[in-house]
């Protein structure tokens, strides 16, 4: 191709005058790229280009003060001043066809890469599974919601319970009617409270359930919009790579001469909105490596409770909530109070002990805050128990354990129904102020 280019300019430069047909005008640039001008080729002389501008005006411009463009057009006309190829609708199907052979199709005054065209239909899955996101990270807030009021009528009865044992313990033992009263609404109260925890069992099942589906959908979210990057970055490098080739050079110019427009090989408006619109997503998913300390088998994090109570706890994901030797939770200041459920847990070396199940304002890894974090206080018999972080704050992020690098990666998608990047709401999960 170089040396046809090469041959066709010393044939210009060699013809002493050659007549040029008129053809419709186009925008020619100077070699550095600081001069252009809308105009007809008339003839070529010599090294002399002979252009009449709108206004009728002529002007000689020298071959070799035009852009490397200017010269591949020239390069495509015959004695004729015609491409090779000739005028017509043929001519025009074949650069239409040789475009497509090479990837790329015309769009207006623009030639374009066939890709972009998946980009789009990259961009409708995205939204498509943006969209379930929404939905399902809306169907555990509504889960949560349930649960908490669960808690409280379940808190509430319990009160209750205590109030009506308080009188039982100060009536009058002959007074057996009252005795009888109060035994029969115990009774009553502690049936209902039995009802509720059952209620309180299936409702955390359900939410453990939820959160894994909305997990699934959040990762295949992530990865889509990696890929959806990968995708229009490699785009991008290709319109950098083919716009100095030489060949396309030459097709661009006898699509011009051909359809008698001036036409640009650059990314369509629809790539520049789609590379907007992409970040925009991107500024949404959130995330940080934080370093582990490794300690034999286990792995340590520092973590903040509460705002600011640091602890350095043992990274568990097998560990269904947060937990906290009696000690540790107390150094927090944490207290238990008569309406924090008492729950019993397994240790890691087989034991079962009680605990207290209460609720953590926040819990802050790195940069990642998760509010409302359910944690098992446990009692004092379990002093050497270590602190565990376990999935009531890990389940709010997708995250991911290098054990070679010993970090912790977490990563989190705020998404609102608008498709704009929000501020959390209280409650949720959000990344820390640096």
């Amino acid at each position: 191709m170089r040396l046809r280019l090469m041959w066709s300019v010393l044939f210009l430069v060699q013809v002493s005058a050659a007549v040029v047909a008129q053809g419709a005008f186009r925008t020619w640039t100077s070699s550095n790229g600081q001069h252009k001008v809308q105009a007809e080729l008339v003839r070529v002389e010599g090294k002399q280009v002979h252009l009449k501008k709108k206004d009728g005006s002529l002007v000689a411009v020298s071959v070799e003060k035009l852009s490397d463009a200017d010269r591949t057009y020239l390069a495509t006309l015959d004695r004729g001043g015609r491409p090779p190829m000739g005028d017509g609708p043929d001519a025009l199907k074949k650069i239409q066809a040789d475009l497509k052979a090479n990837g790329m199709r015309v769009s207006g005054s623009t030639v374009i890469l066939v890709a972009e065209g998946d980009v789009s239909r990259s961009f409708r899955a995205v939204s498509d599974l943006r969209k379930k996101l929404v939905t399902a990270s809306r169907g555990v807030a509504m889960a949560q919601q349930q649960e908490a009021e669960i808690k409280k009528q379940t808190n509430g009865l319990i009160a209750i319970n205590a109030r009506l044992n308080a009188q039982l313990a100060g009536i009058n033992p002959n007074d057996v009617a009252s005795n009888n009263r109060l035994v029969a609404a115990i009774n009553s109260n502690q049936s209902q409270i039995q009802l509720m925890q059952w209620a309180l069992k299936n409702q955390e099942q359900r939410i453990k359930a939820i959160r894994g589906s909305t997990n699934d959908v959040r990762e295949d979210y992530i990865d889509l919009v990696l890929k959806l990057r990968k995708q229009i970055d490699t785009i991008s490098q290709t319109y950098k790579t083919m716009a100095e080739d030489s060949s396309v050079k030459t097709l661009l110019a006898q699509l011009d001469r051909v359809t008698g427009k001036s036409h640009t090989f650059a990314e369509s408006r629809g790539l520049q909105r789609s590379v907007t619109r992409l970040e925009g997503l991107e500024g949404e998913i959130l995330t940080e490596s934080i370093p582990l300390r490794r300690q034999g088998s286990t792995f340590h994090v520092s973590v903040v409770v509460n705002g600011n109570h640091k602890q350095d706890m043992v990274l568990d994901s097998g560990a269904g909530i947060v937990s906290l030797p009696h000690d540790v939770a107390m150094r927090c200041g944490i207290m238990i109070t008569a309406n924090d459920r008492q729950i019993r847990l397994s240790l890691a070396d087989g034991r079962t002990i009680n605990g207290h199940l209460v609720m953590l304002d926040s819990v802050r890894v790195g940069q990642f805050i998760a509010k409302n974090v359910e944690c098992a206080v446990l009692s004092r018999e379990a002093s050497n128990a270590p602190p565990l972080l376990g999935m009531s704050f890990l389940g709010k992020f997708k995250f991911q354990v290098d054990a070679q690098k010993e970090t912790l990666t977490l990563v989190r998608v705020n998404v609102s129904d608008n498709g704009a990047t929000r501020r959390p709401r209280r409650g949720g999960s959000e990344p820390a102020p640096k």
